[in-house]
């Protein structure tokens, strides 16, 4: 879980919060294909019956592989310029635009 949770801070700060240039974005994607990978591996272990103490964190592990997959989600089919003022319009109508 930290190792999820350092990647998803590493994640918000080099990637949704900055400008990654091209080298940055390969890396993520590498880096959150394993993450993936790794954190479904560990989805099926924790889900095992015969696993010692599993289900305490089974849930904790799915959310932590639901984050994953919506992070995979953005970066193989982003966010059109068109929908995000949408929906910045549709769930924050108040706020001013710039």
């Amino acid at each position: 879980m930290e190792a999820c949770d350092n990647f998803r801070a590493w994640e918000r700060r080099e990637i949704l919060l900055s400008e990654p240039n091209k080298k940055t974005l390969a890396q993520y994607r590498d880096a959150l294909k394993w993450m993936l990978r790794l954190t479904r591996l560990l989805d099926a272990q924790v889900n095992d019956p015969d696993f010692p103490t599993g289900r305490q964190f089974a849930a904790e592990v799915k959310g932590r592989l639901i984050q994953l997959q919506y992070s995979w989600e953005a970066l193989d089919n982003p966010m059109s310029q068109e929908e995000a003022v949408r929906l910045i319009a549709q769930y924050f109508p108040d706020e001013p635009r710039s």
